[in-house]
């Protein structure tokens, strides 16, 4: 997709992964996955919006600014890295903390850690499972 900007959406997607240090291809099949390249893009259940589905009550920096594509590859971009460096931080290996970082992007850091010490039910939810295999 090509914004009226002139920007094409999924080469920005892997140069702001690139900027942000993070797995290009693992982040170009997140935002295909969670949004189709649409900065229309809403889901009704959760609220996310944009791009990257960003839910601005969890994200209140993202305020007014989802359905805009650039800043929100960007945060998403660097969300991701700050996830994985923070799963990298507790001793994981690059790959699982890649996962993982994808499960806090998906199901929320703290459902995550909860997950893994299993105080949260059900988790991992199907849902975040399916999010893991799609990318």
């Amino acid at each position: 997709m090509v914004e009226p900007t002139g920007i094409s959406l999924r080469p920005y997607a892997r140069q702001t992964a690139v900027r942000a240090n993070i797995n290009p291809d693992y982040f170009e099949r997140q935002i295909e996955t969670e949004s189709n390249y649409d900065p229309n893009a809403h889901n009704d259940v959760s609220g996310a919006d944009g791009i990257a589905q960003i839910v601005e009550r969890f994200h209140p920096t993202m305020a007014g600014r989802t359905r805009d594509p650039i800043a929100s590859l960007d945060y998403a971009a660097d969300l991701m890295r700050n996830h994985r460096d923070y799963w990298l931080s507790r001793g994981y290996n690059e790959q699982k903390a890649a996962a993982l970082a994808l499960s806090s992007y998906n199901a929320g850091r703290q459902a995550t850690i909860d997950g893994l010490a299993g105080k949260k039910d059900g988790w991992p939810f199907s849902e975040t499972v399916r999010y893991l295999e799609k990318i």
